[in-house]
């Protein structure tokens, strides 16, 4: 390993540090709103029971009041509950983990892009300190977690291009 890959680790590692700083601290803001208080109590009930409000057992759409909502932030949150326990961290900690790793997976596309590790290093710090980023890195969002899928897809497809 030379040394100009060691320092663009190092510094991944410090900005991935960063990210995961601002945004668990602090954990209470923003304050939770009904529709993440539902998402909450919907996670709950399926890590414990399995089943949502309405008894029905792992359903794939879930029904809110005025619309219908997709699985994955309930899903995603369940996981967190069982995990870390009920509260705001165990609600909000798995959409951090997404936020932090969303950092690192543009890092690693950047040098598609650019080889020199300045870029993937300039990339990850606007990615770690974009204040969009880290608000929805911190509820329990789709979008967050759309947008890391579509990174991990686009990084497993070019990651031969990286590798090189």
């Amino acid at each position: 390993m030379n040394i100009v890959k060691k320092i663009d680790n190092f510094y991944l590692l410090l900005i991935l540090m960063l990210a995961l700083l601002v945004r668990i601290y602090p954990l209470n803001y923003p304050f939770f709103t009904h529709e993440e208080a539902q998402i909450a109590a919907r996670g709950y009930s399926l890590a414990t029971e399995g089943k949502d409000e309405l008894g029905r057992f792992f359903p794939l759409i879930f029904n809110s009041l005025t619309d219908y909502k997709l699985p994955t932030t309930s899903y995603i949150s369940a996981f967190g509950i069982k995990l870390f326990g009920k509260g705001d961290f165990g609600v909000r900690i798995p959409f951090i983990i997404i936020g932090v790793s969303i950092v690192f997976f543009i890092h690693r596309i950047s040098k598609v892009f650019n080889e020199r590790y300045e870029f993937g290093i300039f990339a990850a710090l606007l990615a770690a300190l974009s204040p969009p980023l880290i608000f929805l890195s911190r509820i329990p969002s789709e979008v967050v977690v759309q947008i890391f899928i579509l990174l991990l897809l686009f990084y497993i497809l070019t990651r031969e291009k990286i590798n090189l």
